[in-house]
């Protein structure tokens, strides 16, 4: 006899305590965020065939099985109070990886927030997926923040509104520059703020003046004409940004007042440099010592040496002193100024570790540094001596313009027997050539040498250029045995040819006196080069070897158009940076020339310093917005969602994560609410769990009458085996 029905009542039991934990455990997981429910699944084992040989053979089968599978469909949304808790409207899953591990986890549990380093994370640290940046793309990289340095948005675009007053009757010339010291110089004046990439803050200030003819390209229409020059105002500087004439364009208007259209227009301009130390006037010192030097790059080298004179009244009675680099010089009893001056001529010239050499001249005494010298200071004690270390801008201007010969000295103090100088690759042999200084010069003076050679009785020998500028320096000195040079060139010398190309001019900028060098040609190769080892102005503090660049050497241009928009090449802090000034913005009205004061009457701008992260905030597609301290925001990053075809193989894991399967398919990234059909993002929401208590306590209730039926199947198949057991007796 066989009692089966044993083993399928116990197939039941398993079957249905299976079931119920289903239960149970959707029950336990109703408030648990993003929780899918699992469901029972009964099937029949293998039936048993009781009858052979018939066509309707008898059968029974041997008990019941049961599976779970996951219940994928979504749960309801609900919102909450943090900006990072994500919910999932539609398919698909976010993607979360471990710290310590590269494989990737998959959840619809969106309650995440940043850690300590920045990062997007979930509760249990795992970071979210995405890629960083506004591109858009989907990617399974780590999300990090910054949250303690600023960001900047660079401007790239003014949107202005202004009214040019129709009435005003000051007129300019084309070429007529706005000076902004000078009011007189332009009609109005509007400052705008600009940010760089760090977000630094530039003061633009544009500078309109009314002209009263224009000649240049212009678009139809154009009756009257306003140029606009934009400077940046730096350390109470106006400095000119673009450079001159780049910072300058026109505003186009008709004969009723509208605004047809902008322009260029401008000639061919060489390169300008303003110092970046300043002076009170141009009377104000800008050296107290000799040797301090000024060298650029014209059209050729250029170098400045300041110099300095000792002037005697008359006699000297042999207590007056000099002081000349640290080294003290006492004049003898002399019987007047001229005897005086070649006394100290000689003893400077005489001493072979002086850095400078002293021409004398009738009662005064010129003093030069050697070449490679370094700078000296100079003073005197005693009645009747005046010294003069002093060079003004205006001397200093002056010189540069008017030019300079290069000089030099030759000190035979210790001459030998074979000694030779070589002055511009002419050799004179001592004992050949020459015996002393006023041998030595007369021979150079025969030479034709292009120098002009003296002497003052001594034993000293001074060079001058027979021309100034390029030539003078040039002439190359050279000496063997004893003799001693003043350099190797003949030191010093400016060009005021009509080639040098460069002008000196003394500016007065927001109060201060500044030296300008400009090379006077014009065109694109008109450039200028300002020296880096410049040492004037060392002694009083003042840097004259910094210069900020004002006009850039540019071929002329012309062009126009009727957009009411331009734009111009700025650079900040050594970076390039264009900016559009649009006078015709789409959200307003566009510029006009009208009765009325001139004024701006709409201004916008794309450019901010938008401090420091604050918050962040996820929009339905997946794009991480990042609030700023001023307000501002940005697209920083988005996360990305992962989909498969097969969502019900995914393996639970625990914590609300799942891993991929086989079963599940290839996980497919992309973007929320994209090509690949993944849902959308609500950002302060999580999904609830998906479990359906109504059906729940129904399949509860049903599994329980079903657990009592099948143990009451056993315990009558025991009732049955036990009559069978007992019929032997």
């Amino acid at each position: 006899m066989q009692i089966t029905s044993l083993y399928n009542g116990m197939s039941g039991l398993k079957s249905y305590t299976t079931a119920i934990t289903s239960v149970s455990d959707n029950l336990a997981n109703q408030s648990t965020t993003g929780f899918k429910a699992s469901r029972a699944l009964f099937g029949d084992i293998m039936a048993r065939q009781f009858a052979t040989g018939v066509d309707n053979a008898e059968q029974v089968g041997n008990g019941v099985y049961v599976n779970t599978n996951n219940v994928m469909t979504q749960g309801s949304i609900v919102d909450t109070d943090s900006s990072l808790d994500l919910a999932i409207n539609g398919n698909g899953f976010f993607v979360v990886r471990p710290q310590t591990a590269n494989g990737f986890y998959y959840t619809r549990d969106g309650s995440f927030g940043v850690d300590a380093e920045g990062y997007l994370v979930n509760q249990l640290g795992y970071r979210v997926q995405g890629s960083m940046g506004a591109g858009g793309a989907a990617g399974t990289g780590d999300l990090q923040f910054d949250f303690t340095t600023t960001l900047a948005r660079a401007t790239s675009l003014f949107d202005l509104t202004l009214n040019l007053n129709a009435s005003d009757t000051k007129y300019h010339d084309q070429d007529d520059a706005a000076v902004p010291s000078d009011n007189t110089s332009y009609n109005y004046a509007y400052g705008l703020t600009a940010y760089d990439a760090n977000g630094g803050q530039h003061q633009l200030v544009t500078y309109y003046q009314r002209l009263d003819s224009y000649s240049g390209a212009a678009p139809t229409g154009s009756a009257h004409v306003w140029k606009a020059t934009v400077y940046e105002l730096e350390n109470g500087v106006y400095t000119p940004n673009p450079l001159t004439p780049t910072n300058s364009y026109y505003l186009h208007f008709d004969t009723n007042g509208h605004l047809v259209g902008t322009s260029l227009s401008y000639g061919a301009t060489g390169d300008a440099y303003r110092s970046q130390a300043g002076v009170t006037s141009s009377a104000g010192v800008v050296s107290n010592r000799l040797g301090e030097s000024l060298s650029y790059t014209g059209a050729s080298a250029q170098t400045y040496t300041t110099r300095a004179t000792v002037t005697f009244a008359g006699a000297t009675t042999g207590a007056e002193t000099v002081t000349v680099g640290g080294v003290t010089y006492t004049l003898g009893v002399n019987a007047n100024a001229t005897a005086a001056a070649n006394d100290l001529a000689s003893q400077i010239n005489n001493d072979a570790t002086q850095g400078v050499y002293a021409v004398a001249n009738a009662g005064v005494v010129t003093l030069y540094a050697k070449s490679g010298a370094a700078a000296s200071d100079l003073t005197v004690s005693g009645a009747g001596l005046t010294q003069d270390d002093d060079t003004t801008l205006a001397q200093l201007v002056s010189e540069i313009n008017s030019g300079l010969a290069a000089t030099g000295a030759l000190d035979l103090t210790n001459l030998a027997a074979g000694d030779t100088v070589t002055v511009a690759g002419t050799t004179f042999t001592q004992g050949v050539d020459f015996t002393d200084a006023a041998t030595l010069a007369a021979a150079i003076n025969a030479a034709g040498l292009g120098v002009t050679a003296s002497h003052n009785g001594g034993n000293g020998v001074y060079l001058t250029a027979s021309s100034v500028g390029t030539a003078g320096n040039a002439i190359a000195l050279a000496a063997s045995g004893t003799l001693g040079v003043s350099g190797a060139t003949l030191s010093g010398g400016l060009d005021n040819s009509a080639t040098s190309l460069v002008e000196a001019t003394s500016l007065v900028d927001g109060g201060t006196t500044h030296l300008e060098l400009a090379r006077s040609d014009t065109g694109a190769a008109a450039t200028l080069t300002t020296g880096t080892a410049n040492t004037l102005g060392a002694g009083l503090g003042l840097d004259f070897n910094t210069y900020t660049q004002i006009t850039a050497a540019a071929d002329g241009t012309t062009s126009a158009e009727t957009e009411g928009a331009v734009s111009l090449a700025f650079t900040f802090n050594g970076a390039a940076q264009n900016i559009t000034f649009d006078y015709t913005p789409a959200d307003a009205a566009g510029s006009t020339q009208s009765s009325g004061s001139s004024e701006m009457i709409y201004l916008n701008s794309d450019g901010a310093d938008m401090g420091a992260l604050t918050s962040l905030t996820v929009d339905k597609y997946g794009n991480v917005i990042g609030t700023y301290g001023d307000g501002s925001t940005e697209i920083l990053a988005s996360v990305t969602l992962a989909g498969f075809k097969n969502p019900e193989g995914l393996q639970r894991v625990g914590n609300n994560l799942w891993a991929a399967t086989a079963a599940a398919g290839v996980p497919v990234y992309g973007l929320p609410g994209g090509a690949e059909g993944l849902g959308t993002i609500e950002a302060g929401s999580l999904e609830q769990a998906n479990v359906d208590l109504a059906q729940e306590f129904v399949n509860m209730i049903n599994y329980q009458r079903a657990y009592q039926a099948n143990s009451k199947s056993i315990t009558t198949s025991d009732e049955m085996l036990k009559t069978a057991i007992n019929l032997k007796s």
